[in-house]
């Protein structure tokens, strides 16, 4: 399971060069840390953190998922309504 910060420094990384807002936060440099260690973020040249091609695919992954719906249950029987 992913974190909402997760997903917010992932994406950012991955729209923006610019340094991470909060980059001073405890939990930033664990959250860098690991995702460098799952081979989701690399520094660039310049020194920049950006996604890799494994983390393009996660966030590909994530903008394909389709969003829940709701199936309302008849409790007295399986009849499943929506």
């Amino acid at each position: 399971m992913w974190s909402p910060y997760q997903i917010t420094v992932l994406l950012h990384h991955h729209t923006s060069a610019a340094e991470f807002p909060r980059r001073d936060a405890p939990a930033y440099n664990e959250v860098i840390t690991g995702f460098m260690e799952m081979g989701l973020l690399h520094r660039n040249p310049e020194g920049f953190l950006t996604t890799t091609e494994r983390a393009h695919a996660l966030i590909d992954m994530w903008r394909s998922t389709p969003l829940p719906e709701i199936r309302w249950i008849d409790p007295r029987s399986d009849h499943r309504e929506g």
